[in-house]
């Protein structure tokens, strides 16, 4: 199942090839077990250098970690062992993640289609196939899934 649904394909729209079997492995460039530890200004410095991102689009990013980091703490977690990382540590401002909270997360993902065809907004791309990140969180809050894991999972892949 894809995370791009079939009707972005048809509307000749650019898509990767990201299933639900690969996303523990973007999970991995967020969740480093390192001890490597980065400033927050030091963080945004190297995502606005390396992801190409325009000085426009910071004050989004970090609205963003603002809304993800009002989900910590939120919600039922499953527990066990945590991942860590400095993103984990600047970016979300969390010491940890456990790793169960975000395999539920993994598993119970709906498609992109299943989203898309359930949206909330009115956004020509969400009409597309685009997933925003409002549709993702609606649907596993649904299934009972932390909304941190959820959090840090959309923005794994997207």
């Amino acid at each position: 199942e894809s995370f791009v649904s079939p009707s972005l394909v048809s509307h000749g729209g650019n898509v990767s090839s990201r299933s639900k079997l690969n996303l523990d492995l973007d999970l991995g460039g967020i969740l480093q077990q390192d001890d490597t530890a980065l400033t927050a200004a030091e963080a945004a410095a190297a995502a606005a250098r390396g992801s190409g991102i325009g000085a426009a689009q910071l004050p989004n990013v970090f609205r963003d970690a603002n809304e993800a980091r009002a989900t910590i703490g939120t919600g039922a977690s499953k527990g066990g062992p945590e991942l860590t990382g400095p993103l984990l540590r600047c970016y979300y401002g969390s010491g940890g993640i456990s790793e169960a909270d975000l395999a539920d997360v993994i598993e119970k993902a709906p498609s992109a289609e299943f989203i898309s065809k359930r949206s909330t907004s009115d956004s020509y791309l969400a009409n597309r196939g685009y997933i925003f990140k409002g549709d993702f969180v609606e649907q596993l809050a649904a299934k009972k899934c932390n909304p941190f894991a959820t959090c840090v999972v959309f923005d794994a892949i997207c």
